[in-house]
């Protein structure tokens, strides 16, 4: 991917989540917990972009700006999640419409 972002596309189907709130994961390879919360997300529906902070500076900036040096960090308009809970995840989409 260029520069070491992207738009993962939205899922089809009926269970398909239609929301104008961004969400942006925060993702690094080799990271486990990272590709759970992408797997989550893609089988909720949710459209997501991709960003690594380590092929992305601007990415890296966002993180370091709020101390936080693990992944996967996801946001959701202005919420941030660290780390991969599902129920966190979850609530937070539902708190900001995308669910």
């Amino acid at each position: 991917m260029d520069g070491g972002q992207g738009q993962v596309p939205r899922a089809e189907g009926p269970g398909e989540a239609v929301s104008e709130t961004p969400v942006t994961v925060y993702s690094t390879v080799f990271c486990p917990p990272c590709d759970q919360l992408k797997r989550h997300l893609g089988e909720l529906g949710v459209s997501f972009t991709l960003r690594d902070p380590m092929m992305d500076e601007e990415a890296a900036e966002f993180l370091e700006s709020r101390h936080l040096r693990t992944t996967p960090v996801m946001t959701v308009g202005d919420e941030v999640i660290v780390g991969f809970d599902p129920a966190a995840v979850d609530a937070a989409l539902r708190t900001a419409g995308v669910l």
